[in-house]
């Protein structure tokens, strides 16, 4: 099988669409996604989770309510912090919002703009890149299933603590936490 992400470079991600065939050409079979970094947070100066949040998480929150897709996607070595910054030390569940990483900070800035009223309704899914592919962390089951990206489960998640719920399952099935 061939690597899901297929490069990476200063302004793209290269991913392997897993619903194409194995004998497509790399221009039907490859996605290309930019990327912007924007910043890198000295942990001395500025590196919070509030700092961060209000660095990255904020813009995708525009994003997403102006009816965008948003992604943030940690990349980095192993010990680097990704997990760190997307989930916080301890995971999601029980922490005030102060205590949240990006992930927490994120849910309760969007559940908080929701009323009665709203339009709004959220899903969450959940997902990992390995290295043999991509694992649905959600999907039905006792453990994260090695999916095609058409199949992953998107739980509908009525409240804040539903989605937080649903996080800390998602981490409880991945292999990197």
């Amino acid at each position: 099988t061939e690597d899901t992400i297929v490069g990476v470079d200063s302004r793209h991600v290269l991913v392997h669409d897993p619903r194409s065939g194995a004998d497509a050409p790399a221009q039907s079979s490859v996605r290309r996604f930019r990327v912007t970094p924007d910043a890198a947070l000295d942990p001395d100066e500025r590196g919070s989770q509030a700092a961060l949040f209000e660095c990255l998480g904020n813009e995708a929150l525009e994003w997403v309510l102006q009816g965008f897709n948003a992604t943030v996607i940690a990349h980095g070595e192993a010990g680097s912090g990704k997990t760190y910054s997307l989930f916080g030390p301890n995971g999601v569940l029980g922490r005030s919002f102060e205590q949240q990483a990006l992930c927490g900070r994120m849910l309760e800035t969007l559940y908080g703009l929701m009323t009665p009223s709203s339009p709004l309704s959220l899903s969450v899914s959940c997902w990992e890149v390995r290295h043999s592919g991509v694992a649905d962390l959600l999907a039905p089951g006792e453990g994260a299933a090695p999916s095609a990206a058409a199949d992953f489960a998107a739980v509908h998640a009525p409240s804040l603590q539903d989605a937080l719920q649903l996080v800390a399952l998602g981490l409880s099935r991945s292999l990197n936490w």
